[in-house]
């Protein structure tokens, strides 16, 4: 016979089912029986989570509002010259989050990451260990078709990655604060987003914001921006999202607005 705590391991329960299944009766047999009974928590959570994704898969939008469009199939984003074929993923925009939280596969996007000490306490008052931090690199995908703002947009925010994470969270608290953008919200069209004024060394920049009118939701859709190898250039020229940042002719290049006479 197993004792206590390898019954409840071998079940995948939690270390305080014990407690809570002791508080109802105080009996090794009714707890064992209690046990039995249950299905394994972990390997049900892995058959939904599977499911789950198979879904939003072949549906393209998550329970939760997420956009995936056209599901897992790749998109081919036009603009002006250049092509690019990618799946984006969704991000939250989260007025409430004092830093923006991303899944662990995030973590190839990050410059210089880290060993993360911060905890996250959720809603639920679950507290979660970070385990990476840095600052992440991605390109804002135009997907709400904003008027006027390029098919891509580099930006940068600081994040921690977690594990698990029903959605990721985009904090607002660096992109207004650090970067000097304003939030810009809209419930009726396709206007809202992250707007900051040009200045002397930079073009202005737009990050557009997805709104579903489903849940209420502001999303970002964005990609790696290590992923740029997939834009397909006419005359072989080199392109970093850096790049877009300081030579505004290159970045009217991009987009297709001005001709490039070189």
């Amino acid at each position: 016979m197993t004792t206590m705590p390898e019954t409840l391991k071998i079940a995948s329960l939690p270390a305080d089912y014990e407690t809570f299944a002791r508080s109802i009766r105080d009996d090794d047999d009714f707890l064992r029986d209690l046990i039995n009974l249950g299905w394994p928590l972990r390997f049900a959570n892995a058959m939904d989570t599977s499911i789950m994704n198979f879904l939003e898969k072949a549906y393209g939008t998550t329970k939760l509002g997420a956009h995936r469009p056209q599901g897992s199939r790749p998109i081919t984003f036009l603009s002006g010259s250049a092509s690019f074929a990618i799946t984006p993923k969704s991000i939250l925009v989260d007025s409430g989050a004092q830093i923006s939280c991303v899944r662990e596969s995030a973590v190839s996007m990050m410059t210089n990451p880290k060993r993360s000490t911060i905890s996250i306490t959720s809603a639920n008052t679950r507290t979660t260990d970070c385990k990476w931090e840095g600052t992440v690199d991605v390109l804002a995908v135009n997907s709400s078709k904003m008027k006027g703002v390029p098919k891509f947009t580099p930006f940068t925010f600081r994040a921690v990655t977690m594990e698990p994470l029903t959605k990721e969270l985009l904090s607002i608290t660096d992109l207004l604060k650090l970067y000097k953008y304003e939030l810009r919200l809209s419930h009726t069209d396709n206007s809202s987003c992250f707007y900051k004024a040009a200045t002397a060394t930079e073009p202005s920049s737009t990050i557009p914001i997805r709104y579903n009118k489903r849940t209420g939701q502001h999303w970002v859709d964005y990609i790696d921006a290590g992923n740029t190898n997939n834009i397909v250039y006419p005359l072989g020229i080199p392109w970093t999202h850096r790049t877009l940042c300081w030579r505004p002719w290159m970045l009217a290049y991009f987009h297709g607005r001005t001709r490039l006479n070189k």
